[in-house]
């Protein structure tokens, strides 16, 4: 997975959402998601099936394949603190074919320029792609169920789970927890040839290069967990502002040192089976505090996007 991200200070100046009404001007970095590119609502239970054909709205140059790729918007009301699972499956589909399924989240910035927060490309297996994540703030968002290639059409299935948020931890310490059932499905949860998982969520505060690690240790199921952040990450982001790290089994530490961008870490918990749904477990957590905060700029101005002094590098698939 490819994530963008932005700290807590930018999210608060990218509230609320005031979209531009235009269609067909989607760009990169600035999808204006016109009249008739949001399809509806998308709220947690909810399944939607919907198709992209020639008559799609595009964004003009899209994050990974460089191309125009054909897509469906929609609005997305999250609540700061809960977690949500948002899957894009492509169906078999007799008039089209190479729908290759992507997902992003966007919000805007205080000048009304566009904001991407997370990018999901093939982490669902089979060229589908899931999000998952706590939220840092409370908001409604644009998500965005689009195609990799420019010729990638279909029909589609969109989903939306919440998930159990366990605990808020403390800096550092030991925290003696349950996993809770949950409806979140994670496939290849800790690593691409790790089985599917259900998942529950902590989360902590983490500053700018502080350096964190946990543990998980349990007898009553074999574990799998990983660590991202800040904000909506879970993979690191193409600006490199996010860290994320995985781990499968009782004793294996995972951590890492943040970047420049300090904010909210989610840890997502679960078995390695999709048929581990509870359990009693503990997290041992450490947490160092850098010394002072980073000194240097930042590469983009949290006025938007439109004064970002570099831009993303395409992806091609092989």
């Amino acid at each position: 997975m490819r994530t963008l991200t932005l700290s807590l200070r930018a999210l608060a100046l990218a509230l609320p959402l005031v979209f531009v009404i235009s269609c067909g001007e989607d760009t990169v970095t600035d999808p204006v998601f016109g009249a008739g590119c949001t399809k509806g609502t998308l709220a947690s239970g909810d399944t939607v099936l919907g198709q992209l054909t020639p008559s799609s709205c595009q964004m003009e140059m899209d994050w990974w394949s460089w191309e125009a790729a054909p897509y469906a918007a929609y609005d997305v009301k999250v609540t700061e603190g809960h977690a949500y699972m948002v899957r894009l499956d492509s169906l078999p589909d007799p008039d089209y074919a190479n729908f290759d399924a992507t997902l992003s989240l966007y919000t805007q910035n205080a000048d009304g320029s566009t904001i991407p927060l997370a990018f999901s490309d093939d982490e669902a297996g089979n060229h589908n792609s899931v999000l998952w994540f706590v939220a840092p703030v409370s908001g409604t968002f644009k998500l965005r169920a689009a195609s990799y290639w420019y010729g990638g059409m279909g029909k589609y299935r969109l989903i939306m789970h919440e998930c159990p948020v366990l605990a808020t931890l403390d800096t550092a310490g030991t925290y003696n927890l349950t996993l809770a059932t949950s409806p979140c499905v994670v496939p290849h949860a800790g690593g691409s040839t790790a089985d599917t998982s259900r998942y529950s969520f902590v989360k902590f505060a983490v500053g700018a290069l502080d350096s964190v690690s946990a543990t998980i240790t349990t007898a009553t199921f074999p574990p799998v967990w990983e660590m991202f952040g800040p904000g909506f990450d879970n993979y690191e982001n193409i600006y490199n502002e996010s860290r994320h790290d995985a781990a499968k089994g009782s004793g294996s530490a995972l951590g890492f040192t943040m970047g420049e961008v300090g904010g909210q870490i989610s840890m997502a918990i679960g078995g390695t089976t999709v048929d581990s749904t509870t359990g009693a477990f503990s997290i041992q957590l450490t947490h160092l505090f850098a010394a002072a905060p980073p000194a240097k700029a930042r590469p983009w101005s949290l006025a938007g996007l439109g004064s970002m002094t570099r831009q993303p590098t395409p992806h091609k698939k092989d």
